[in-house]
């Protein structure tokens, strides 16, 4: 009933899921649409363009490379990056002062491509996208739209600010020191295999799960699923996945299943103080307090959120398919969701 009643609430999204999982329990539920014009139902196996979710993906296969002495968490990224790549940035940045660390946890301020679409405002990278919907962009021109656009942020080091382009970044130092393609690489470190994540693959780059329904992606009234994937591709996005699958992946990072202990807990300390709504940052993951507990938590700009509780085992994930609808509108759902499917009992 908490869904029927947010979909009444917030008629702009056309469908939205939600997945409780307690250690080997769970729930899940769902209403609404996974497509507005065909009026398809939405349903837990659908998958998803989970977007910004994906750098927790990315962050952890940065971390396997430092966990196997490929490079160290504060090197300076300069000699990391293609030639190209390099010479774009050093027109406004000093490489030398940009790490790793700074890259995984949006301290380098390298400043986003995307800027103005995570807070309302008019974005000219959206606008170029839905301008030219079968453009396919590249990694180097999305790096290229931030450096020619926009100025720093701040200085390296001295502030925090949310950056899809520092992984766009963060993606072709994966690739160099890998030396292999980015979606190959996270493939491996993250043990999508191992773990079973049968329906998980990277947007065009892989081949979709055959049989796998997908929920459609909107802002406003548009539908974005016809806008060429390539706009969120390359680090900051790019994983199509079910709400399972984020479940399983994500208790399995914590119990030390896809990264070892020490480099997972660079991962969560210390923490980068934010002013932003999802919490302070650790690496390629937020930590946030919400219905009484504290959670590790990242959201995606389509419409999914995680929220993992390692402490007790509890993990919710969720989608909406409407970008407009950002996190905090969905909260008191969430909120009531965790408040039934969670005892008051040792909560903090």
């Amino acid at each position: 009933m908490a869904l029927a009643d947010l979909l009444a609430s917030n008629p702009e999204i056309p469908g939205v899921i939600v997945l409780v999982r307690r250690g080997t329990s769970e729930a899940s539920g769902q209403a609404g649409f996974a497509d507005r014009e065909r009026r398809r139902p939405i349903s837990a196996g659908h998958a998803f363009r989970i977007a910004s979710n994906t750098k927790t993906f990315v962050a952890a296969t940065t971390m396997s490379l430092v966990a196997e002495r490929r490079m160290a968490i504060d090197d300076p990224i300069g000699d990391m990056l293609p030639a190209e790549v390099r010479d774009l940035l050093r027109r406004r940045y000093d490489l030398g002062a940009i790490t790793v660390r700074m890259l995984l946890q949006h301290t380098s301020g390298i400043a986003s491509h995307d800027t103005g679409s995570h807070d309302g405002t008019s974005s000219p990278f959206l606008a170029a996208a839905k301008a030219d919907p079968q453009r396919r962009w590249t990694a180097i021109e999305q790096i290229e739209f931030s450096v020619d656009r926009f100025e720093p942020s701040f200085p390296p080091g001295h502030a925090m600010a949310y950056s899809d382009s520092g992984y766009v970044v963060l993606g072709q130092v994966v690739e160099v020191v890998s030396g292999e393609a980015l979606h190959r690489a996270v493939r491996r470190h993250c043990r999508f295999e191992t773990l079973g994540l049968s329906h998980t693959w990277w947007d065009r780059l892989e081949e979709p799960v055959e049989g796998t329904p997908r929920a459609r992606v909107y802002i406003g009234e548009e539908d974005w699923e016809a806008v060429d994937c390539s706009i969120d591709l390359y680090g900051g996005g790019g994983l199509v996945s079910t709400v399972a699958d984020l479940a399983t992946w994500w208790r399995a990072l914590f119990h030390g299943e896809v990264i070892p202990q020490p480099a997972l807990g660079m991962m969560l300390a210390p923490l980068a103080p934010s002013p932003e709504s999802h919490g302070d940052a650790g690496l390629g993951l937020f930590r946030r307090k919400l219905a009484g507990r504290w959670w590790w938590t990242h959201s995606g700009y389509w419409g999914s959120i995680v929220l993992c509780d390692p402490d007790t085992d509890v993990i919710l994930v969720a989608f909406r398919n409407q970008a407009e609808v950002r996190t905090v509108a969905i909260e008191p759902t969430l909120r009531n969701i965790l408040d039934l499917a969670i005892p008051r009992t040792g909560r903090t």
